[in-house]
This record gives C-alpha cells, structure tokens and sequence, in this order.
C-alpha cells in the first residue's frame, strides 16, 4: 500500500494541483482528512475475469457531491468507460471492468471532481491450465525425457508445476528424479523397458493472499514406441576395388535387431539412400560407384518398429583407381 501512497501524491502534485496536494498529504497520515476510500486493497484479477472495485464516499455535511460526481481512471488518467461503472448507492460506485489482457494492469483511481478518492494496484495473471503438446524419448533404452509447453502467462517464473507418474503394473505414484517447468527426466532406475506410463501434471498459482488455483492433466506415454537409439560407433569405409566400397559400424544395444538408414553421395552423384531390414548385420556393401571417387556416409539407426532415428554419423573414402 505504501507504493500506492507514493503514486497517489506524485500524481496528485502533477495532475490535480497544490490544493489536491494538500488534500492528498493530509488523507496520507491521517485517514479522517479523507473524503472516501477504494477496495479492495491490492487486488488481484485472473485475465478473462472481471475486476470490482468499490468506491465508497464519506457523507458530506453540505451534500455537495454524491456518487455521480465520481469517475475512475486507469493508465495515468484514462477514463474508464461510463458503462462498466455502476451507482450502487447515493454515496457509493462500483467499477465492474472485464480483464482481457496483460495490457489490463494498471492503477486504478477512483476521482471527485479533481480530487483523488483512492488508488489501487492491479495485479493479473493467466488463470492456470493443463500444459499442451506432452512428447517423450526414450534413449537408447536407458532413461526418459518428457517434455511440454506451458500456456501464456504473465510471470511463468510463478507458475508451479508438479510432475507425478505411474505404471500400469506399479504401486502408488512417483515424482521425476529431476524435473523443470517444462521437463520431467526418468533416470536408468525410474525407467523399466516394457511399461506403459500414465503422467499426471500439475499446474498451480497463488496470488498473494488468495487462494491457490489448481488444475492438472493425465497423459499416457507408450515408452517402447518413443525410443530414439544412440548413434551408431565405429563406423568405417573400406575399398573393395574401383566401384565398390564397404562399411562397417558397431551399436550398443545391436541385440534389439535394429534398421539402419545409409545414405551417401559424391560430387558426381545426387544422394541415395538404402534402408536396410532389421536383423544384427552391422556391415554393407555399395557397389557401382565412379573410380578414384571420395564418397560420403552417413548411418542412422532406429528400433525395428516405431521410434525415432538416431543422430547420423559421417565418415567418407575413396574408391580404387581403374587398373
């Protein structure tokens, strides 16, 4: 409140002269030199919500004003819309504004004649929603990385996210062994190889002073359908003679009969591309190439069904000269 008081007399010394000044100092310290009050203090408004803020009047001995003289303002004296202010009673108004945006934060002031009756702070936030576009990897088998987005909101640093997770086979729940905002990772012991996930992600927010607003979503996660293979090792090139060339590669976890993806080219020839069926083979032959011709490889190693393609490993030879 006190920053409010501050704005209060700044603004009043700018905008409403030395006898508002005066005015305003004196409500400053003591509260019966004021002539009414705004509430709520410091209030707090989910965007798409409506803001309400009640503009209360001290009776004058005089009856020289009411509530009709009022008027509210917000963005250093923008007046408010005669239709979102409502007379509730001779001495009392009621602003009733509908918060469409971040652009809505402001002071907001309620005004007689050219005298400030009070001044409140607007602070907004997105209200909190289930986060969209869940995606996962399994890597190499080993451990997990879920990922998603957040929705839009004013100060994302405060908005609270709680990852839990169980199995279909399991007991009970669990928390990520290291998780972010946007991230939950499955080390080499959450992860088990064969299991079905089910993912509940909780998003929450709490205004100061209010109560925290709550709301999460479930997602299942196919785990063996998400596996993205290390890339391949040792991956070599060897002449055979002027238009053959054969390769050979290594894989870490080559016992789950992974597919390969060659692709290779030279400065005569557009690239081609072999897949090559699921099975243990970790070698290929390319023949018909141009002699005395460098050519380059990549590999590229994905599960036998569904997955994802591993990073690609490059290597390059020449084939013979023509004897």
């Amino acid at each position: 409140m006190l920053r409010n008081y501050c704005f209060l007399f700044l603004f009043t010394i700018l905008s409403h002269g030395q006898d508002a000044d005066a005015d305003a100092t004196l409500c400053l310290f003591d509260t019966s030199k004021c002539i009414g009050e705004l509430k709520p203090d410091n209030p707090f408004v989910y965007i798409g919500d409506e803001l309400v803020l009640n503009c209360s009047l001290n009776t004058p001995q005089d009856g020289s004003y009411n509530a009709l003289d009022l008027r509210f303002t917000h963005h250093d004296d923008i007046d408010v819309a005669e239709e979102d202010i409502h007379i509730l009673s001779e001495y009392l108004a009621q602003l009733r504004l509908t918060i469409t945006s971040p652009k809505n934060k402001s002071h907001y002031m309620c005004i007689l004649n050219n005298q400030i009756v009070g001044v409140q702070d607007l602070s907004l936030e997105y209200r909190p929603r289930p986060v969209e576009n869940v995606s996962c990897v399994v890597a190499n088998w080993d451990t997990m990385t879920c990922n998603w987005q957040l929705g839009p909101y004013v100060k994302v640093e405060d908005i609270n996210i709680l990852p839990y997770w169980w199995v279909q086979s399991g007991n009970g729940y669990y928390t990520c062994d290291r998780s972010s905002q946007t991230s939950c990772f499955f080390n080499a012991s959450s992860y088990n190889e064969g299991n079905m996930y089910t993912m509940m992600i909780e998003v929450s927010y709490k205004p100061k002073n209010r109560e925290m607003y709550i709301t999460n979503g479930n997602y299942t996660i196919y785990a063996d359908q998400l596996v993205k293979p290390d890339p391949v090792a040792d991956l070599t090139a060897n002449a055979v003679n002027s238009t053959c060339l054969h390769l050979t590669w290594s894989h870490s976890r080559s016992e789950k009969n992974l597919k390969y993806r060659l692709r290779y080219y030279s400065q005569w020839d557009k690239e081609t591309e072999i897949l090559l069926n699921p099975g243990r083979s970790l070698k290929h032959t390319v023949c018909g190439l141009h002699p005395n011709t460098l050519y380059n490889f990549t590999v590229a190693a994905h599960p036998r069904t569904q997955g994802f393609w591993s990073e690609t490993v490059h290597t390059s030879t020449t084939t013979l000269e023509d004897e």
